[in-house]
């Protein structure tokens, strides 16, 4: 979970990501689809445009903060998120 001014970024076990606005509890987004993580959602960062969210099946993904949209996979490990290690991501 990450709160930055009056957004918070949740990672859910149940393999979606929710975008809320605290001031009123709503829910803007929930980033899940055809693209979503396959397991719990266990780290995540997110800026003024982009929400990076990890998962335990291994995946690193890109979604954009104001659509809720899926961009595209940083990181796919193979292993299934055990085994790998991740140095940079450009």
């Amino acid at each position: 979970m990450e709160l930055k001014n009056n957004i918070l970024v949740s990672g859910n076990a149940d393999s979606t990501v929710r975008v809320w606005d605290i001031r009123t509890g709503q829910c803007l987004h929930t980033l899940q689809g055809p693209h979503k993580h396959q397991s719990a959602v266990t780290c995540l960062q997110f800026s003024r445009s982009l929400v990076v969210s990890s998962s335990d099946d291994g995946t690193v993904k890109l979604w954009s903060l104001a659509t809720g949209e899926w961009l595209r996979d940083l990181v796919a490990l193979q292993s299934g998120g055990s085994g790998g290690v991740v140095w940079r991501i450009r």
